[in-house]
């Protein structure tokens, strides 16, 4: 008979399994940026995960919408460096669920 898993063991391979992943190059924000010419400076990231890319791009832009369907995931991402800004909207849900909402 198989064993049960803790009810955190899926949150520990969804939250912190990802840390392990080596981060973006350089060259992925500096294309990003050369992308941004439109006023307003408008991001979507599907899929954001931890927010690497949403939380970086804020510093360039007027608004990021960063999608990711797993709660654990988001709320660790509102911890991280830049995961406060005013300009970055956090939402839970897919990406075919995601709705934008102006302003």
């Amino acid at each position: 008979m198989a064993e049960a898993k803790a009810p955190w063991a899926r949150v520990w391979r969804t939250v912190f399994r990802p840390k392990r992943r080596p981060p973006y190059p350089d060259e992925v924000y500096t294309l990003l940026e050369g992308l941004l010419v439109d006023a307003p400076r408008l991001v979507l990231e599907l899929g954001c995960g931890l927010g690497e890319i949403a939380r970086r791009l804020a510093t360039q832009t007027d608004r990021v919408d960063a999608v990711e369907p797993s709660h654990a995931m988001l709320a660790l991402a509102r911890t991280l460096p830049g995961g406060g800004r005013q300009n970055v909207h956090w939402f839970c849900c897919t990406a075919e669920e995601f709705a934008y909402v102006p302003g």
